[in-house]
């Protein structure tokens, strides 16, 4: 039996096949492939978080020095704070909808290993399993939930320092009225 995913992770159909060891090799491959991909976005998220959030403070600083209105000034930091927080969730529903996909795929690979009896001691070495338990938590790992710890640590850091810019200056501003 085989269950098929869109890239989204909604199943198509479930195909009950004949037992094919050359398939389920060229499966494995591939549900392999796809977990990397889905690793490798999460990552990409991070990334641009990290690049995105040195670059709205320096554009900040510098529209600062642009706007003579502070509470204009402050009005954008308000908006440039939206902005950032509205990535963020994005980024970070993209992010859960990666894993909950890299779940199914994992129970895929246990499946397919478990087929090939990895996890049986004696199948392939002598009183040793190929794979030891740890690898039958394929796909359960929590990684991800560090990644979204990060990128909201960032978010929100960003936010405090685009406020408190913002604010700093219009109090300066109304003080010297």
């Amino acid at each position: 039996m085989v269950d098929i995913y869109l890239n989204n992770g909604t199943l198509i159909k479930t195909i009950i096949m004949a037992q094919d060891d050359d398939f389920l090799k060229v499966v494995f491959s591939e549900c392999l492939n796809s977990m990397r991909f889905r690793s490798g976005t999460e990552y990409k998220l991070l990334h641009m978080s990290v690049i995105i959030a040195p670059i709205i403070i320096t554009a900040t600083i510098g529209i600062n020095e642009l706007i003579i209105d502070k509470g204009i000034f402050f009005i954008f930091t308000l908006w440039m704070v939206f902005f950032l927080i509205t990535l963020t969730l994005l980024f970070t529903m993209k992010i859960i909808a990666e894993h909950v996909t890299y779940e199914k795929i994992g129970k895929q690979v246990k499946k397919i290993w478990t087929y090939f009896e990895l996890f049986k001691k004696g199948s392939y070495l002598t009183n040793e399993a190929i794979l030891d338990k740890d690898a039958e938590k394929i796909g359960e790992g929590k990684g991800y939930l560090k990644t979204l710890y990060i990128l909201w640590a960032i978010a929100i850091i960003t936010s405090i320092i685009i406020l408190v810019l913002g604010a700093t200056q219009y109090i300066s501003y109304i003080n010297s009225i």
